[in-house]
């Protein structure tokens, strides 16, 4: 293979959403127009493009949807467009031009093997799609187009390709060939860029992509004075966001896991595009240590798991219900964190206009306790809360309201947030369970979290 000189780059891009990618299509296919959304990760890449000052040009591998991106990099960068590239994209056989719906009902062995292959139980070498390309087939073209002119086509340029050629580039550049049982999948979303520098003859990219990644998670302990903090670290995909994001359970889930697994859910979503996502269950609850509960207690257990994240990335903590209280008192402490409520339901007024039961609601008042759901809740937690939360809410990045929420129906958590923006989830309540809503929200957090964020590595 040909060696550059020091700092020689490559700069890979998928291509940008367009209508296959909405439908969910496998393969081959014609659809290439952008949508709304691919125009504007075209104009988020060209920006985070705009700061690497060895790019050249652009060029593409064939694929109709690449093409259609590059011409609209081109546009907003000015530079030249030179390709495409001469390596076709993966042949997927059966697969090619379906949805993964169809596949199942078509060829259920071919829709499993395509599972197992993109959630990281299998290498390229076992993988088995009915009509598929074969492993030595794909990688005799694979090196063959490297050494021929490939790799120098690709130096000091953006290239962009499908999901089939960035795995082919990215495993190339690895020196994971096909046949080593290395080649593996990556999550790559729509949009997502990484660069690899040449350096002493070899390609290095920034983070390194050995390792876990994206679907794959792990469970982590956090060890303190009072217990251990069980954890679930969601492994960030190929992208790189150099974003580090904790989701906290509100009072009454009592798991990580949040309702009807949302919390599981969403940081499944926030990992592929390249965030490394913790879900944490408070000491006392979940499958934590099994102590007594308080508002110090459960503040203690986030700022310990907090206290054990990456020093130098940027930092969010998403929190549902009660436990957005918890977030506003961290945001106040630490500048760095961005900090978003869920459903924001801190105060004593709030609870009772839905949440609690008449019944409850007296015997909370009178005796200091209430059991709901089965679980106990304190009115020194609450009242701990309420006073949190009137105090530190304006330090939060933003709230998110379920609409239809019948536990807060006068929106007494927005009396304290004037500058706070609010982004309201239509059709949900307050778990965000009802018809699609869970979805609408993953979707807006997406759009807060990942946005303008592709770093670039220099």
């Amino acid at each position: 293979m040909a060696l550059f000189p020091e700092g020689g780059m490559i700069c890979a891009v998928r291509h940008f959403e367009t209508e296959k990618n909405v439908l969910g299509v496998h393969g081959r296919s014609g659809l290439d127009r952008l949508t709304g959304h691919g125009h504007q990760q075209a104009a988020e890449v060209a920006w985070a493009i705009s700061e690497l000052k060895t790019v050249r040009r652009v060029t593409c591998f064939p694929t109709p949807q690449s093409l259609t991106s590059a011409d609209a990099l081109c546009r907003l960068l000015d530079v030249d467009y030179v390709g495409p590239l001469d390596l076709a994209a993966y042949d997927l056989g059966v697969a090619d031009g379906l949805s993964h719906d169809d596949l199942c009902r078509h060829s259920p062995e071919s829709a499993l093997s395509l599972d197992l292959f993109r959630n990281r139980v299998i290498d390229g070498q076992r993988i088995r799609l009915e009509g598929a390309e074969g492993i030595v087939s794909l990688q005799r073209r694979l090196v063959a187009w490297w050494n021929n002119g490939g790799e120098s086509a690709c130096v000091n340029s953006v290239v962009i390709g499908s999901n089939s050629t960035l795995l082919m580039l990215t495993n190339l550049l690895q020196g994971w060939l096909p046949d080593t049982g290395r080649y593996m999948c990556f999550g790559i979303p729509n949009g997502a860029l990484r660069t690899w520098r040449c350096s002493q003859g070899r390609w290095q990219t920034v983070p390194p992509l050995e390792g876990p990644s994206w679907p794959e998670t792990e469970c982590r302990v956090v060890t303190t004075r009072y217990g251990k903090v069980q954890t679930t670290l969601y492994h960030p995909g190929w992208a790189d966001a150099d974003h580090v994001c904790l989701i906290a359970p509100g009072y009454f889930e009592n798991s990580r896991l949040g309702p009807f697994g949302l919390f599981a859910r969403l940081a499944h979503s926030l990992a592929f595009y390249g965030l490394q996502c913790i879900t944490m269950d408070y000491l006392g609850s979940g499958e934590s240590t099994c102590i007594q509960r308080s508002f110090e207690m459960d503040y203690f257990s986030l700022e310990s798991v907090f206290s054990q994240l990456c020093g130098n990335s940027r930092v969010s903590v998403i929190a549902h219900s009660l436990g957005a209280a918890l977030v506003a008192r961290l945001c106040a402490r630490y500048d760095s964190v961005d900090g978003y409520a869920l459903s924001p339901l801190c105060t004593v007024e709030a609870l009772s206009e839905g949440f609690l039961s008449p019944d409850r609601y007296r015997v909370l008042l009178e005796t200091g306790t209430t059991t709901c759901r089965g679980i106990v809740l304190g009115l020194a937690y609450v009242n701990a809360a309420e006073r949190e939360w009137t105090e530190n809410a304006q330090s939060l990045r933003g709230v998110i309201l379920a609409e239809e929420d019948p536990y807060d129906k006068s929106r007494s958590a927005l009396h304290h947030l004037p500058r706070v923006p609010v982004y309201r989830i239509a059709h949900a309540d307050h778990t965000f369970s009802s018809g699609n809503s869970s979805q609408s929200l993953i979707s807006q957090m997406i759009q807060l979290l990942v946005g303008r964020e592709r770093c670039v590595r220099k």
